[in-house]
């Protein structure tokens, strides 16, 4: 099929069209303002204000999302942002038409976007840019098969905004994938317990809309009280509008619909979890952007739960979270269930603009498949650093498809930096030419006496320099930041070929890397998990800080670990290290009280080197605490000493559940009431009573013959 032909079909299905106009953006809002007249539902993006419709900036595009348009105008002079492209495309309904306001697509990749503010990092200039994304970018809109691009002095085509899609607040299904999915999620309330419900489409497939129905149906027929949590509110409300609209005599406040004494309430993530409040059934809508952690303890606490996510959406989530969440599913609650939705709602089937924007922000980015490297081995793999400016656009695929399965906030713009970030290196692992594994490399910190200084004291943040700034600012030691590191950002390994020592070679090779180009340390951050901290240490790696409020990304606390490649690079790791198990104790009773014990014990056991051991007056009282002798106060400062000694040196001899009780009772001071509660014992005197049995462990291993 021709372009011309495409094009004319677009307009005989309905089919959603771009139109790429080249210029400045004053000529074009100039030649658009008869079509902006004409059109009922327009949207403009960008800078320029016109009146007769909807103005925002990329960066207040969640304020629109739910909403419908005709005739949406993107203008790429004021910063072409990947991820609210990928999200305003949601909005335009079938017949639509995106109009991308663009330099001349030759002067493209040349031009000064504001968005290189974003990914310059000092001493790099947002005028350095290489451009490389844009070159991309320029070359898929000029290869559109649904796009036409217009010169500012050439005519427009015709405009007729004869939208064809179905309406969306009818307050009933409008296809019958909704319709299934509706059932489904009732199913979850009637049927047996334990039999959770996955839900998962592309955007625009009313996913969110089938739960908001399937909500007020459950409020109608069995009065039932709905807990709702997602990553923000914000993304709840297509949901509470849908509910709202099949139960017009509802209150609909921010965050609750009531009706007749049954409830649809929000509650974010992380309250849900420290309050646990009942529910007849737990909603947890865009699943994927909430952390596997958090995942997990709603679904061992609820009993009727349902998660949606989307698949291939504008966050780029759904992917990894499918693979990874399923594991856990299959192990905790092995009759769930899976439904996937295809059929779309604001716009016709195979719409190729939806395709275009899947394939230009790389949304639909995936691995090469598991028959082609099943059998790659560490000795028959290559390991290499790519040439960007050379990058096929298979290899993007390929490594972005990787980093989009193994880290499930990767993003749009995520693109446009590993194409264009100016510290960064990319490497790859490939077998017969396949790509198994890629990792990406931040080169960070050098700097000068004076700016170092200023970073210590707090009075300059210069960004992009995690590692630096941190051991700076945070670990309070003046002269980190004048060292070079080089930061490992991404890392992600095949599915088909995990646990096969890929993932080592990789680190192997980027500490040789480093090495050679004078580094002074490598360093990774991340959000705390036992099985990743693990991974590090067994390299080499040491943990030197730890954040202390968890990150909104992963649900955890960030750890950030050093390996030192020289002289000066470990001294300062020595000292960041000795000033972390110095504070560590005094932390996890204030601002890492809330700390999951498993992440503790995984801390704790990196410092063996620094256990200190007990005395034998230690012993003795320890004893005798264990027979029964004195209460828990009395012997608080000497209990703390007994769990810091034996979590950091035998971790390993206690359960889960006796080590969450040194953690959560000795060292975070929790009350009894919360011991009691979180460990599910029958009151404080059995808490005790498993105390003093767990110290007269400790007594019998030192009466033992060695």
């Amino acid at each position: 099929m021709t372009k011309n032909s495409a094009l004319q079909d677009a307009g005989r299905l309905a089919h959603r069209r771009l139109w790429v106009l080249t210029g400045t953006a004053a000529s074009a809002l100039q030649k658009l303002q008869p079509y902006l007249t004409a059109a009922h539902r327009c949207l403009w993006i960008g800078d320029a204000q016109y009146a007769a419709m909807d103005c925002i900036q990329a960066a207040a595009i969640k304020t629109i999302l739910g909403r419908e348009y005709d005739l949406v105008v993107f203008d790429a002079h004021a910063g072409f942002d990947p991820d609210a492209l990928g999200a305003v495309a949601g909005t335009l309904c079938a017949g639509g038409v995106l109009v991308l306001l663009t330099p001349p697509l030759a002067l493209w990749p040349g031009f000064a976007d504001p968005n290189y503010q974003r990914i310059a990092v000092p001493p790099h200039e947002p005028q350095s840019m290489a451009g490389r994304y844009l070159q991309r970018l320029a070359q898929q809109v000029a290869t559109c098969p649904c796009g036409q691009v217009i010169a500012v002095d050439e005519p427009l085509p015709a405009l007729s905004l004869e939208t064809s899609g179905r309406a969306l607040l009818e307050g009933e299904a409008v296809t019958p994938d909704q319709a299934a999915a509706v059932a489904a999620i009732l199913h979850v309330v009637e049927g047996h317990r334990r039999r959770p419900l996955v839900l998962t489409a592309d955007r625009g497939r009313g996913k969110s809309a089938s739960l908001g129905i399937a909500a007020a149906h459950l409020m109608q027929q069995r009065s039932a009280h709905i807990l709702l949590t997602a990553p923000a509110l914000a993304n709840c409300d297509t949901l509470f509008q849908h509910a709202a609209a099949c139960l017009p005599q509802a209150t609909l406040t921010p965050g609750c619909l009531e009706w007749q004494g049954a409830s649809l309430r929000f509650v974010a993530a992380d309250a849900l979890l420290q309050q646990l409040p009942t529910a007849d059934v737990l909603l947890v809508d865009e699943a994927a952007a909430i952390p596997a952690p958090m995942l997990e303890a709603m679904l061992r606490h609820y009993s009727r739960i349902v998660f949606a996510s989307t698949v291939h959406g504008y966050e780029g989530t759904g992917r990894g979270f499918a693979l990874r969440f399923e594991q856990t599913l299959n192990a905790m609650t092995p009759a769930w269930r899976k439904l996937h939705m295809t059929t779309p709602i604001r716009w016709a089937d195979d719409d190729p603009l939806e395709a275009w924007i899947n394939d230009a922000l790389l949304l639909n980015a995936e691995p090469v498949a598991d028959s082609e490297v099943v059998a790659a081995r560490v000795e028959t793999c290559t390991i290499e650093r790519l040439d960007r400016d050379a990058l096929a656009e298979v290899d993007l695929k390929q490594l972005f498809g990787l980093l989009v399965l193994a880290h499930y906030r990767t993003r749009p713009m995520d693109v446009w930096q590993l194409l264009d970030g100016p510290n960064l290196e990319l490497y790859v692992m490939r077998y017969q030419g396949q790509i198994v594994a890629t990792a990406m490399l931040a080169f960070e910190g050098g700097f000068d006496a004076a700016l170092s200084q200023a970073v210590y004291e707090g009075k300059r943040r210069p960004r992009g320099h995690l590692l630096a700034q941190s051991l700076a600012t945070h670990a309070g030691i003046a002269d980190a930041a004048t060292l070079s590191y080089a930061r490992i950002m991404r890392i992600a390994v095949h599915p088909a070929v995990q646990r096969r020592g890929l993932g080592r070679a990789m680190v192997h090779h980027l500490h040789r890397e480093a090495a050679v180009g004078c580094c002074d340390a490598l360093g990774v951050s991340f959000g705390l998990s036992v099985e990743v901290s693990r991974f590090w240490q067994r390299l080499g790696f040491k943990p030197v800080r730890c954040g202390l409020s968890r990150e909104h990304t992963s649900g955890s606390h960030s750890l950030l670990m050093l390996l030192p490649l020289s002289s000066t690079a470990h001294a300062v790791n020595v000292t960041a290290r000795q000033r972390f198990i110095e504070s560590l104790p005094l932390l996890l009773s204030e601002r890492l009280a809330d700390m999951p014990a498993a992440h503790v014990v995984a801390l704790l056991a990196s410092f063996v080197d620094h256990a200190s051991p007990l005395s034998q007056q230690d012993r003795q009282e320890l004893e005798y605490f264990a027979r029964g002798g004195g209460g828990y106060d009395i012997n608080i400062a000497l209990l703390n000493r007994w769990a810091l000694w034996t979590l950091q040196t035998q971790a390993g001899q206690w359960t889960e559940p006796q080590q969450a009780l040194l953690v959560h009772k000795i060292l975070q001071r929790q009350s009894w009431q919360q011991v009691v509660q979180g460990l599910n014992l029958r009151g404080q005197a059995e808490a005790l009573a498993q105390l003093r049995a767990l110290a007269m462990q400790t007594v019998r291993q030192d009466t033992q013959p060695h």
